[in-house]
């Protein structure tokens, strides 16, 4: 049963700058394996936010969207 499975995994930090640089790291790793189509990535609301979205779209070519902005 769990060998169907697709592998899941949490990677969980305290935000700092280099972040965003490792989360992209280790998401190109997974999808160069063909182990993740898709991922989330949840973060503080503040302005981190805007550059996690630069960061992946700048260095890893993605797309990311923020689904939900908490002021």
């Amino acid at each position: 049963m769990f060998s169907r499975q697709p592998p899941r995994y949490v990677l969980a930090d305290d935000p700092d700058e280099g972040d965003a640089i490792i989360t992209g790291i280790f998401i190109k790793k997974l999808t160069g394996r063909g182990d993740s189509e898709r991922c989330l990535i949840v973060c503080p609301g503040n302005l981190l936010t805007y550059k996690w979205i630069s960061t992946m779209s700048l260095l890893f070519n993605r797309d990311p969207q923020a689904l939900f902005e908490h002021e």
